[in-house]
């Protein structure tokens, strides 16, 4: 799948929304599809479901938001073109640094993650049910963006 990002029309741009997928990975393929990566993340439902993935994957189901916000962090620092040393709660590391920043789409519904949204990503990735939901979470994310609007996406 990856040999085919470079071949795609210039309008296609492609996802990473797998958790726990590596910033590396995520700045190979946005090179190869020539900047045409958008990084999809989510803290996960919060439901039994999820927490049985959540302890497959040998990763603690609280604590899910204060990870996927200390992400956004680190991958905008990483990305910023500049060496990094950086030690927080959940990740260490000195003198890295990934360059080209992809744009960060971030998944949620409810007024909490629809805040966060508008305030830590580049995007909003919607599943609301109906447009009367939909209107009201979009309200929320613009009215909590620091820079420009963030984009909806489906």
């Amino acid at each position: 799948m990856i040999a085919g990002y470079g071949w795609w029309p210039r309008s296609t741009r492609s996802g990473a929304a797998r958790t726990g997928a590596s910033s590396r990975s995520s700045q190979w393929r946005s090179w190869y599809a020539c900047g045409r990566l958008i990084v999809g993340l989510g803290s996960g439902f919060n439901s039994p479901a999820t927490e049985r993935q959540f302890t497959a994957a040998g990763v603690p189901f609280t604590g899910r938001v204060g990870r996927l916000t200390e992400t956004i962090e680190v991958l905008r620092a990483v990305w910023s073109g500049k060496p990094l040393r950086y030690g927080g709660e959940h990740f260490t590391f000195d003198d890295f640094v990934l360059s080209p920043a992809p744009p960060i789409w971030l998944a949620g519904a409810g007024a909490t993650a629809e805040t966060r949204a508008g305030r830590l990503a580049d995007g909003w990735l919607l599943y609301l049910p109906d447009v009367r939901s939909y209107a009201e979470g979009w309200h929320r994310v613009r009215a909590a963006a620091q820079g420009p609007t963030p984009t909806a996406g489906l």
